[in-house]
């Protein structure tokens, strides 16, 4: 009986189904998150590990077309107990897939993970304290090395990483990388261009100058005898005796050189100058810099990491940027999407009917307001440039077109294109400088309040009012002036609001707004943000991340603690008096079912939290820095699909879909886009045409089959996708793992099988791209052949055909499709 080579069957088996993970809170923007990156692990040329700041470690298996991954891959805050913060890993090393120790900043240790990031366990190293670790090597399974800041220098493991001994005669310092050929043999890297060779272990180190005071980022060695270095100043140094001796040089087009990585004659290299890949084919005795300009949403700043596998190159760098070539970096796309990098986003608007969210916070160029249509699905800038004299501090959406802005130099404007555009409305009043809120009843009659920064006397406080929508404005600043700006505040009604600022202090309005009163109690730390339920019901945060209530009409406040440290709390959302939220530095999210007398503690996973919306008990949106949207939905995928397949049938193509369970689910847009001659991962970037939707079957325990026919196509290749949407406006996409074409097969294609589990019969669609001879046979999980499913001569264009459960039990089997000298396996079950 024939026997068919496991190791071919599970390697060449396909993922047909593509989802992206969707954690308790899930980033919207950027995608697929916003950290700094700092490296890059290719397994192969679709299995790719990043990681970064604020612990981000993200894992793709499709070329970056979707990710999963966390951001708890640091050492834990020690500032932050309880609080979910991590600091920043900045390398890893992978024995496998699954096994790699990672380093990075203010670390006790190393950390390890053996099932591909998915958990992080820790190795402490210090007695006590942390230091940085930038960088680790391992010679084999047993031997490796980490090195870092001077409390580190260098040190060894025999035993896989479980302890670690100094290599104590290295002289003090900061150390960025290590390399060793054997045990004996050792290299590390420092600054003011140091490089330190050691023979005997470790025992004595040789001091190696090169060119220049240049700090040495990366050393890579392609065998014992032949490594490289390259650091700052465009340094780059290469030795062909094991390290005892070097030649180097500079090079300031280059500027600051972060990693490289060496295949062959050439050697790639990227750093500081975000917006070329340096190369040589020479080993360094000649460079060209090939631009990297990619397709997509997506901004250079500063690159940190860099691998590449066959012809695939990857690039990570600032705000979460990934970008991928496919031509050894001859042109490029953006595997990740960015529209804005705005810090202080204090103001985040969502519709839960239309799927609008605007953001707005400020950044030098545009982004100040960025926005999405579709909730989150794909993101815009506006064009509006904000300068930093006039920088926007806060926004007011009555609606998705129309709202108010206020910024620095008493700035006011209005929006009547949901932010495309922005007029501006001179507000005339004496004195202002800085409007940092705003409180409208309606398009006419509002509030706004800032100050004039400065220390002490300096500072002077400001409330306006306007009953005109901002053509003329009345200064209703009480005198005389309690030199405190104000930087937040809250109408309770037409008549009664509140007001907050520096140091402690609230202010209160009984008349609209036309006069306020500074209230006696002081609270601990600026106020940063009201929130007024009625005249007497008020909340407060402040900058020591204290919150307080009164009941009063903040006659008496009484604080109510947080379980958590949240060094500054910089706002919070109610939807109720009851459930809520406070948030601040670092990401720190403490939410509330009960006014605060208990609290569960979470963290966007990214940098500190300035806005929100709160719409639902167990939904919300968050606004943090550097243009972070990210949503929080309880943890629950409203559903688990189970398989999505598509073929082509003459000019139409039909997609099926099977739905395990569904939660809430409203149903399915049905997307499209077309390929164009690129690549499936350069086409994902691309504008997605709606082609239609089909109807979910809202909450439900069992399967469900949902089929969607696009007709009528002309030639070409195309991909899709699906996007299913609860009725809370949550939504996931599902990508169709391969291309689509019509017209007549550019090559041959073996499609999975469907539906799939199966029973009593599934359908196989596989093309060819010439007349021949087609083999399809059907073995069981141990390689044995079970039966031949096709076996005849076959015109060139697409076909299928049909495999029977009858005669087989339940269990998971493979399909192999043979074609001249074209093979591939698949996969199926079969559920009886």
């Amino acid at each position: 009986m024939k026997k068919l080579l496991l190791s071919l069957l599970f390697f060449s088996t396909s993922l047909f189904l593509n989802a992206q993970s969707d954690p308790s809170i899930k980033w919207l923007h950027p995608q697929p998150q916003g950290n700094w990156l700092r490296w890059v692990k290719m397994i192969n040329e679709n299995t790719w590990y990043v990681g970064g700041e604020q612990g981000s470690l993200f894992k793709t298996t499709n070329g970056g077309l979707t990710w999963t991954g966390h951001t708890k891959a640091g050492w834990v805050h020690n500032s932050y107990p309880g609080a979910f913060t991590y600091w920043h890993n900045y390398a890893a090393w992978f024995f496998n897939e699954n096994n790699a120790v990672l380093v990075g900043s203010n670390m006790g240790g190393i950390l390890r993970t053996t099932d591909g990031g998915q958990t992080i366990d820790t190795v402490r190293i210090l007695a006590s304290g942390t230091a940085t670790l930038n960088n680790v090597y391992f010679l084999n399974g047993q031997v490796g090395y980490i090195c870092g800041a001077s409390t580190y220098g260098v040190h060894r493991t025999t035993d896989g990483g479980n302890t670690w001994s100094k290599l104590s005669a290295l002289p003090s310092g900061t150390y960025y990388d290590v390399y060793a050929k054997d045990t004996n043999n050792i290299i590390t890297s420092s600054s003011s261009g140091k490089l330190y060779r050691s023979t005997d272990a470790g025992a004595s180190w040789i001091l190696i100058q090169l060119t220049g005071t240049s700090t040495l980022n990366d050393l890579h060695f392609i065998n014992p005898d032949t490594g490289f270095v390259v650091g700052t100043s465009g340094l780059f140094g290469i030795t062909t005796d094991g390290g005892a001796t070097w030649t180097s040089s500079q090079n300031s087009i280059m500027a600051t050189l972060r990693a490289m990585k060496v295949t062959g004659n050439e050697i790639l290299t990227v750093g500081s100058n975000d917006d070329s890949l340096f190369r040589s084919t020479d080993w360094g005795a000649t460079w060209t810099a090939s631009p990297i300009v990619a397709s997509g949403d997506y901004s250079l700043w500063g690159n940190y990491g860099l691998d590449k596998f066959g012809s695939t190159v990857v690039v990570v760098g600032g705000y979460g940027t990934i970008l991928k070539s496919t031509d050894n970096g001859t042109t490029w796309v953006s595997v990740s999407s960015k529209v804005s990098d705005a810090t202080f986003p204090y103001s985040l608007y969502v519709n839960r009917n239309t799927g609008k969210i605007l953001a707005q916070g400020y950044t030098a160029g545009m982004g100040s307001i960025f926005y999405s249509n579709d909730f989150g699905g794909k993101w815009f800038a506006s064009p509006f440039v904000g300068s930093t004299a006039d920088r926007p501090n806060r926004t007011q959406m009555f609606n998705d077109s129309i709202g108010y802005v206020v910024g620095n130099n008493a700035k006011f404007w209005k929006t009547s294109d949901g932010g495309l555009t922005l007029t501006t409305v001179p507000v005339g009043v004496a004195g202002v400088n800085n409007l940092i809120a705003l409180e409208f009843y309606d398009y006419d009659n509002g509030v706004i309040a800032g100050g004039l920064p400065g220390v002490g006397p300096a500072q002077q406080t400001f409330f306006g009012k306007t009953t005109d929508g901002g053509l003329t404005w009345t200064d209703n600043t009480p005198q005389p002036n309690n030199n405190n700006i104000i930087t937040c505040l809250d109408m309770a009604d037409r008549s009664t609001g509140y007001a907050g600022g520096g140091p402690g202090f609230v202010f209160k309005t009984k008349d609209g707004g036309n006069t306020w009163t500074r209230l006696a109690p002081q609270l601990n730390g600026s106020v940063n943000s009201v929130k007024a339920f009625d005249s007497l019901n008020v909340y407060a945060v402040t900058s020591n991340g204290k919150f307080y209530k009164s009941t009063d009409g903040a006659a008496t406040w009484t604080e109510t603690p947080i379980s958590v440290t949240i060094s500054s709390a910089f706002g919070q959302e109610w939807l109720d008096m009851n459930n809520g939220i406070i948030f601040g530095t670092l990401g720190v999210i403490a939410k509330t079912s009960d006014a605060g007398l208990t609290w569960r503690i979470m963290n966007a996973g990214g940098w500190t939290a300035y806005g929100a919306y709160m719409p639902h008990p167990d939904t919300f949106w968050i606004s943090a820095g550097y243009g972070q949207v990210s949503r929080y939905a309880a943890g629950i995928i409203p559903v688990e699909l189970s398989s999505l397949i598509g073929y082509a049938e003459g000019n139409d193509v039909l997609l099926n879909w099977t739905t395990a369970t569904e939660k809430n689910n409203r149903g399915f847009q049905v997307e499209r886009a077309l390929t164009g001659g690129r690549s499936l991962e350069a086409a994902a970037g691309s504008d997605w045409a709606i082609i239609g939707f089909v109807e979910g079957r809202g909450t439900t325990t069992e399967n469900s089959v949902y089929s969607f026919r696009d007709k009528n196509l002309t030639e070409g290749s195309y991909i899709y996708r699906i996007k299913q949407t609860d009725f809370d406006g949550t939504y996931h996409y599902y990508y169709l793992g391969t291309e689509i074409e019509i017209g007549t097969p550019g090559g041959y294609t073996l499609s999975q099988n469907y539906p799939n589990p199966f029973n009593p019969v599934t359908r196989i669609d596989f093309s060819v791209p010439s007349a021949g001879n087609v083999t399809i046979k059907l073995y069981d999980i141990n390689g044995s052949e079970l039966r031949t499913i096709v076996n005849a001569k076959y015109d060139a264009g697409r076909h299928y055909a049909y495999i029977s459960a009858e005669g087989i039990s339940s269990g998971v089997y493979f399909y192999q499709m043979t074609a001249g000298s074209f093979t591939s396996v698949k996969k199926l079950s079969v559920l009886k």
